[in-house]
């Protein structure tokens, strides 16, 4: 089946390809323009503002904490785990072994 925008025509393979072109789409009416103009000035204050945002004294406090973290559950940040902090077990039914997967909570 074939999807048409409503605004310009422009034919599409699925209705959601078609939904996320007419909400973007230049001659819809309703839609505000967006400007993605990224220039030198908005740059550098995003620059700036990530460099606030992590400060040594925080950057301690977290590597302080992760070590915490990792004294207090040995088992999720082991080398034996693989899988990071997933925890895979798995548990046998009648119909066969099955893997279950747990969060390090």
């Amino acid at each position: 089946m074939e999807y048409k925008c409503r605004h310009c025509d422009k034919s599409f393979g699925s209705n959601r390809s078609k939904g996320v072109h007419e909400s973007t789409c230049k001659l819809n009416k309703s839609v505000k323009p967006r400007n993605y103009v990224r220039t030198d000035d908005y740059l550098e204050r995003m620059r700036t503002s990530n460099k606030l945002r992590w400060t040594e004294e925080e950057r301690k406090r977290k590597s302080e904490r992760m070590l915490q973290a990792v004294k207090d559950n040995p088992d999720s940040y082991s080398k034996n785990n693989v899988s990071g902090r997933v925890k895979i077990y798995e548990v046998c039914s009648s119909s066969g072994p099955i893997k279950l997967k747990e969060n390090g909570n």
